[in-house]
């Protein structure tokens, strides 16, 4: 017995709805992704520029509250100097 054109079994319209869903969840996922990145974007940009202005000529106190938002630890060693670094976010305040 052949099946009218146009119809499908229930098990392939099952798995077809299962790869919408599977979709959907993947646009979702990278939509917060953009959202994260450009939320991390703005605020390299309002960092850098809020150091640029306090750089231009700044006082000791100003260098040395940039340097304290930007530096993580140093670690000295005898032959070389690690520098750890972050970017502060929006509403980090140290």
């Amino acid at each position: 017995m052949r099946r009218p054109r146009g119809t499908r079994p229930l098990a392939v319209e099952g798995h077809l709805q299962v790869l919408d869903q599977q979709r959907l969840a993947d646009l979702e996922q990278l939509t917060q992704q953009q959202a994260r990145q450009e939320t991390l974007a703005s605020d390299v940009v309002r960092s850098c520029e809020s150091i640029g202005s306090v750089l231009e000529s700044p006082k000791p106190e100003e260098r040395q509250q940039a340097l304290r938002l930007i530096l993580d630890y140093l670690l000295v060693g005898q032959e070389q100097l690690i520098i750890k670094r972050t970017i502060p976010r929006t509403g980090d305040r140290r």
